[in-house]
């Protein structure tokens, strides 16, 4: 009797005699087929990998606070040999910013001291250690800078600016809005103090005659006027 098992690796070995280059093709072949297999699984695993990864980074950035995107640049100077600057009103802004955009601790003061300048930055660069919170940067500031505001300095700056011939209206309209927050005037009063303030008797005649109740609505008549050849304003 025949051994079946013999008789089927005599047959193999009988083929492979005859068709050498088949027998190896086909090993080959099964060989790739093997590594592509294995290749295959290596980079299903690491695209689960990236994939998990980058799902992770991306929900990480789309709940991360407001502070980690850069909102720096809303931070004004501060220079206090500039007669409008007040270090209490530019810590409050500092501290409205903070609470707008989540910012932490350590965000707050990089914005903060970043926008030191004048004698506020000889001061910071002179200070010997810098390790201090928010709240203790506030402080430190204040009695370095105190405000010492003279209303009545204030106010007579205030009264004095005038719309120059060369400035648009926007201009003068913020910068002396600026000084009659700092004098705490507002509403009518501050209408009164604005159109005060226009030297164009016509400009100033139709802002008169526009009856604003608010400095912004006066402003949406400004913003109509138009600079002639000569700086003059012309409603």
């Amino acid at each position: 009797m025949i051994d079946r098992a013999n008789y089927t690796d005599s047959s193999s070995s009988d083929e492979e005699m005859r068709h050498p280059k088949r027998s190896r093709s086909l090993a080959f072949t099964t060989n790739t087929t093997k590594q592509i297999m294995a290749l295959s699984t290596v980079v299903h695993d690491l695209a689960k990998v990236v994939g998990a990864s980058h799902s992770s980074a991306s929900s990480a950035s789309s709940n991360a606070p407001p502070s980690q995107h850069f909102r720096g640049h809303l931070v004004p100077d501060f220079n206090p040999e500039q007669p409008d600057q007040n270090v209490e009103a530019w810590c409050l802004k500092v501290d409205e910013l903070k609470e707008i955009f989540g910012w932490t601790d350590e965000t707050t003061v990089y914005h903060a001291l970043s926008k030191l300048r004048g004698l506020a930055e000889v001061w910071y660069k002179g200070l010997p250690t810098i390790r201090f919170s928010w709240d203790e940067w506030k402080v430190k500031l204040q009695n370095a800078f105190p405000s010492r505001v003279d209303y009545f300095e204030t106010l007579r700056r205030m009264l004095a600016r005038e719309k120059c011939p060369s400035e648009s209206y926007l201009r003068y309209f913020y910068e002396k809005s600026a000084l009659l927050a700092a004098c705490k005037i507002e509403g009518t009063d501050g209408v009164s103090c604005l159109i005060g303030g226009i030297t164009d008797r016509v400009v100033q005649a139709a802002a008169r005659a526009g009856d604003h109740a608010t400095p912004e609505s006066l402003l949406s008549y400004l913003k109509t006027c138009q600079e002639d050849r000569w700086g003059q304003g012309v409603g």
